[in-house]
């Protein structure tokens, strides 16, 4: 599956033709334990909406150079796990996001950021995000 737009950044999921039943059974066992404790991807979700831009600003006024050097690389791979990780609970692939990738996540990390900017993003976010608290 592959979503290309204008956007600057990339996704290529590659499934399989035909799933293994133990990692489908493994899925569901693992979707059970998270359950149990009470784990949903409501809690991350909102967690990342809402720390993402504060730890941005945090890391923009230590220098803005060094967000784009040291701490967005990092943010970009824990993004692109996570949504390996959301791409393997829907079944879209068929190995746990570790060691070999199958899928392609490209976010480029270009622009100058400012503390401002981060926070304006969150601020400029929340109709959409009350949207989708109410579909949700």
């Amino acid at each position: 599956m592959e979503c290309m737009t204008s956007s600057p950044v990339h996704v290529e999921i590659s499934s399989p033709p035909v799933f293994d039943r133990v990692q489908v059974l493994l899925r569901v066992l693992l979707t059970i334990v998270l359950g149990w404790l009470g784990m949903t991807a409501g809690w991350l979700v909102w967690s990342l909406y809402l720390l993402l831009p504060v730890i941005a600003a945090i890391s923009i006024s230590l220098g803005g150079d060094r967000f784009r050097v040291d701490v967005a690389p990092r943010i970009a791979a824990g993004l692109a796990w996570l949504l390996a990780l959301s791409a393997y609970m829907m079944l879209l692939t068929d190995r746990f996001p570790a060691g070999v990738d199958t899928n392609r996540i490209e976010l480029p990390i270009t622009g100058r950021p400012t503390v401002g900017s981060a926070l304006a993003r969150l601020v400029t976010s929340l109709p959409s995000g009350i949207v989708l608290l109410v579909l949700w």
